[in-house]
């Protein structure tokens, strides 16, 4: 039986607005009960106690069995290679990847697609990665060219389906042939991914430009469903290059809340 905890982690003291989306979420909060097992982990944050615990109180009351842990003195790609090893170490198969700032897609009515697409994966055991983002959404890939080695059914009730592509198949579509969007995985897999010459990285963007290299080299497969559940958002951190980015980015996320929330 597949057991899955997550390895979410947020960096600097500045995020407060995260942690505010984090906490309304409704999307965000039915994949984690999904989860055998919640984390949510604090990176360089200079030991300020008092963000920390800020942070922390947006994610205890809508999920109040999350275990808050921090990493300290280290760099993020270390970081991350520790929590894997923890999960690996306290019995757990497989690994939620998830960044801080992804946010759900689907309608609120839609939210139970979540629950089906964890118990198909936790129900195929040989099906070692899902992805669950929306730059990965299969009729992309098809769009492209790019065949899918094998289809299954999800549910027919609910159109939802899982293809299984290679991480060549993401190069046709014009994407990284794999990142770090919100994604399953199997632990030991991941930790042959995310190896020693992973570690060397500083920053996550030099860490996803390895990975992508080697995915590349040695090919993985990727499952990707019909629909998008999670993206990101870059309204705050290191990737808001100027206030008409993060603008630009607020935009896209208000509109989002409000689809999400309509009958269409």
């Amino acid at each position: 039986m597949k057991r899955i905890a997550n390895f979410t982690q947020t960096y600097s003291t500045n995020r407060l607005e995260v942690a505010n989306n984090l906490s309304t979420d409704k999307g965000i909060h039915k994949l984690f009960q999904n989860l055998d097992k919640k984390y949510f982990s604090f990176h360089n944050v200079n030991n300020n106690f008092e963000y920390c615990k800020q942070f922390a109180l947006h994610l205890k009351v809508p999920m109040p069995d999350i275990e808050f842990l921090v990493y300290t003195s280290q760099k993020y790609t270390d970081s991350f290679l520790t929590h894997l090893n923890h999960l690996k170490d306290n019995k757990f198969t497989d690994c939620l990847l998830m960044q801080d700032d992804a946010v759900c897609t689907l309608q609120y009515k839609n939210l139970h697609l979540i629950d089906l697409a964890v118990d198909f994966y936790r129900n195929n055991k040989d099906i070692l990665m899902l992805n669950l983002d929306n730059r990965s959404v299969a009729k992309r890939l098809l769009r492209h060219g790019a065949k899918p080695t094998q289809t299954r059914v999800i549910s027919e009730k609910y159109n939802l389906y899982a293809y299984e592509f290679d991480t060549l198949d993401w190069s046709c579509a014009q994407l990284y042939n794999m990142d770090d969007s919100t994604y399953i995985g199997n632990i030991d897999q991941m930790l042959d991914l995310y190896d020693s010459e992973y570690s060397k990285y500083y920053n996550m963007d030099q860490a996803e430009s390895y990975i992508n290299t080697k995915c590349r080299a040695k090919p993985l497969k990727r499952w990707v469903l019909n629909r998008s559940f999670f993206r990101y958002f870059s309204y705050v951190g290191m990737h808001v290059y100027n206030e008409q980015t993060r603008i630009k980015e607020l935009k896209k996320l208000s509109k989002l809340n409000y689809l999400k929330t309509c009958n269409t």
